[in-house]
């Protein structure tokens, strides 16, 4: 179903999606378990490092480990969007299912 809508959603409400909510923007492509294992992943090594972080560390040294797992899932939805738009323009796909 995320599937067939993510023909009609616009590439950048995908992305901003994917900005504003970790995961979203996988289930918006219809990729909803990758989407999943990312979220999982920011909040074992968000809490990881909160946990293990100096006390001088600021906030957002605090939840680096989240913070670059968040960074990366925005790259690979940028990265299925643009191989999504490369397919229907009749390009090769770089990254099959």
């Amino acid at each position: 179903m995320a599937g067939s809508r993510a023909g009609h959603l616009p590439s950048w409400l995908i992305l901003t999606s994917a900005l504003l909510v970790p995961g979203s923007g996988h289930v918006f492509l219809g990729r909803p378990s990758r989407g999943l294992v990312m979220l999982f992943w920011m909040v074992i090594l968000g809490f990881m490092t909160f946990r293990l972080a100096p006390p001088q560390a600021g906030f957002i040294g605090q939840i680096s480990g989240g913070a670059a797992v968040w960074a990366l899932s925005v790259v690979d939805v940028y990265r299925a969007l643009k191989a999504r738009h490369s397919k229907d323009q009749g390009g090769m796909n770089p990254c099959p299912k």
